[in-house]
């Protein structure tokens, strides 16, 4: 189940990215704060929950499939004596 939100985050953080150049402003204005740069120094306005999304998604996303291992392990079968 972990593993699959893990997928789900991913997956959201990549469809994110892809629009962002088609909706966010190229100047700063309010709420359209936190700089997202792209190839070539190029920064597009996002609002500030977005940007630290942006910003976090994949540590959160490498989080989320260490939980998933850590309850695969824990949760495993152990072997008789």
């Amino acid at each position: 189940m972990v593993a699959g939100i893990a997928g789900l985050n991913f997956t959201a953080l990549l469809v994110l990215l892809a629009s962002i150049p088609s909706w966010a402003p190229e100047a700063p204005r309010d709420p359209y704060t936190h700089a997202v740069r792209f190839r070539g120094n190029h920064a597009h306005y996002v609002p500030g929950p977005v940007g630290l999304y942006v910003d976090l998604g994949l540590w959160v996303h490498f989080g989320l499939l260490a939980a998933s291992l850590g309850i695969a392990q824990w949760l495993r079968p152990r072997p008789t004596a």
